[in-house]
């Protein structure tokens, strides 16, 4: 299961699912309030992994991946569900290094005037993330002429946007001292061109989760999973998974072995 990040949808994932289809069958949910899930989006931690809860009840599923916020949630599922193995990607631990989100006011009033690239460029400032040293004009033309902010696409991230805010309010305060008492297997990744609170967040998550793995796309930033390197982070969790899976399918076979 792909948990998807914060101001985000399912459908961004879709490259990712289809490199990791050939070897695991992947559910990409959408969470309340985007994509194809209609409800109003929710910051109450307790609705999304029971939320993820009815999905692992309905699929079997027990392997979950999640990017961002999705991975924070992921982290929260693993301590309350009976997760079997966990990757995420740069979960932001706000509670011990905090960002700024004063710029959400401007972002909503951007959203409700129907302005994409604009709220694109908040966004993209708000959480740090690398941007191309532009004006600021320049740099939502260059949304607008390379499709990403440009009709259904453009609908689709202020969608996407709208449910940031309640986002922001789930993801608030986490401190990786909560996830101390962890021993699911777990895969933390970060990028080594993201912001210092994003891969600041992943070492205290390793300092506190034993037996914690630990992988850096050293080129990448905070939106390599569904941006610019699906194909490493695919990767990276074919190799983890698989692992697993290899050591699963071994153990049956030796039951068999010992029953024959």
């Amino acid at each position: 299961m792909i948990l998807h990040g914060g101001g985000r949808s399912a459908l961004r994932y879709r490259k990712l699912a289809e490199l990791l289809a050939d070897r695991f069958t992947v559910i990409v949910p959408d969470r309340r309030g985007r994509g194809r899930t209609p409800a109003p989006a929710v910051s109450d931690p307790a609705l999304l992994i029971d939320d993820v809860r009815q999905v692992m009840a309905a699929t079997g599923c027990r392997r979950v991946f999640g990017h961002s916020g999705g991975a924070v949630l992921a982290l929260d599922v693993a301590r309350a569900l009976p997760i079997a193995e966990l990757a995420v990607y740069e979960p932001p631990m706000l509670g011990d290094i905090p960002i700024s989100f004063d710029w959400l006011p401007d972002l909503r009033r951007e959203v409700e005037r129907r302005r994409p690239g604009r709220a694109l460029l908040i966004v993209a400032k708000g959480l740090r993330l690398p941007l191309p040293k532009l004006p600021a004009g320049l740099l939502v033309a260059a949304g607008w002429l390379t499709g990403l902010t440009r009709g259904a696409s453009g609908a689709a991230l202020l969608e996407e946007y709208g449910a940031l805010h309640e986002d922001v309010i789930a993801l608030s305060g986490r401190k990786a001292a909560e996830y101390a008492g962890l021993r699911t297997r777990t895969l933390l990744i970060s990028g080594g061109a993201s912001a210092a609170y994003l891969t600041g967040s992943v070492d205290l998550l390793e300092a506190r989760i034993s037996g914690a793995r630990r992988a850096v796309l050293d080129r990448q930033g905070h939106n390599a999973p569904d941006v610019t390197a699906p194909e490493e982070v695919a990767a990276l969790l074919k190799g983890f998974f698989d692992q697993r899976l290899t050591q699963d399918i071994a153990e049956v076979e030796r039951r068999r072995a010992l029953c024959a």
